[in-house]
């Protein structure tokens, strides 16, 4: 049975600000990072009840996440928007699934390794395009300095 919204919610909060925290941000960046790891829960809770593509929920996360992070360094809470958008960011990184491939391709299991790793490729493929495209647009209309 998985878990329900809040226990996610609080779970995501904990793990943004823990990582904002280890990445060398400052009170600021962790909670960004919070605001940042609301919406991605929300943004995850809506995508399954529409039943979302995952590729195109990691580029749509992806874009959350510098978005959220730009709008806070905006308001003036965070001094660089860097730490907030990694921290954020790593909520959705394919780490199970990347150990999972490299795990089956030391046992033998070259198809199935392969799949994995590849499926954990495309996973962060879609985080950099959709967090490349937030930030693209900010600095095209003159955020960014």
């Amino acid at each position: 049975k998985a878990y329900g919204f809040l226990y996610v919610l609080l779970g995501n909060c904990i793990a943004a600000g823990a990582f904002a925290y280890y990445f060398g941000g400052n009170r600021g960046s962790c909670i960004a990072s919070v605001i940042g790891a609301i919406s991605i829960s929300f943004l995850g809770y809506f995508a399954a009840k529409l039943m979302i593509n995952k590729f195109f929920l990691n580029l749509v996360g992806g874009m959350v996440c510098s978005f959220s992070a730009y709008i806070c360094f905006l308001f003036g809470i965070i001094p660089e928007i860097s730490v907030t958008i990694i921290s954020t960011l790593m909520l959705l990184v394919p780490g199970i699934a990347f150990t999972n491939s490299i795990r089956d391709l030391i046992t033998g299991d070259l198809v199935s390794g392969i799949a994995r790793g590849v499926e954990a490729f495309m996973v962060g493929t879609a985080l950099a395009i959709g967090s490349g495209i937030t930030l693209s647009i900010i600095k095209t209309l003159g955020g960014l300095l």
